[in-house]
């Protein structure tokens, strides 16, 4: 029986040292393998927790670099609205004073034009007075030269006045 407890005592002394053994194994493991394994999670936590907060910051930063380019262009669009209007407002007096100025020149040629009308008809009544003392004048002529009777004084007056009444 001492054989067979020295067998039994050799078999767990060889089990306990295969579990030493075993529990050594798995603490060098752990040591070589695991802690450094964890090690490198922990560090690629971080650096992915650091490119998500970088991430963040440069999308707020672009939301507002975003608002700011908005208001900018807004702003633009009311300063070409205003010159727009401006430049509308500029051309329509520019249109208003051409007008004014065509009224103004076409006013002076009227009038212009008004006065050499009036000159033009005093002197063609001048001249058709001037020809009226001539025919007269001829027509005295003939009368003094004819000795002519009342009725041939009377018929000469009466073509004078017809011939007056032509021109």
């Amino acid at each position: 029986m001492t054989e067979e407890v020295n067998v039994v005592w050799s078999v767990i002394f060889n089990m306990g040292i295969q579990m030493l053994l075993i529990v050594f194994v798995f603490y060098i493991l752990y040591l070589v393998g695991w802690k450094p394994f964890l090690k490198y999670l922990q560090e690629r936590q971080n650096v992915v927790t650091t490119v998500i907060v970088e991430a963040e910051q440069q999308k707020e930063e672009a939301t507002e670099l975003f608002v700011v380019a908005q208001t900018k262009l807004q702003d633009i669009n009311d300063k070409a609205e205003d010159m727009l209007h401006k430049a509308e407002k500029t051309a329509k007096m520019m249109i208003e004073q051409q007008q004014e100025s065509l009224k103004v020149e076409l006013e002076r040629k009227r009038l212009a034009a008004d006065k050499q009308i009036e000159y033009d008809k005093k002197r063609l009544q001048e001249e058709m007075q001037k020809q009226a003392v001539e025919m007269a004048a001829q027509v005295a002529a003939q009368f003094l030269e004819s000795k002519a009777s009342k009725e041939q004084t009377e018929q000469q007056i009466d073509t004078f006045i017809k011939k007056l009444g032509d021109e």
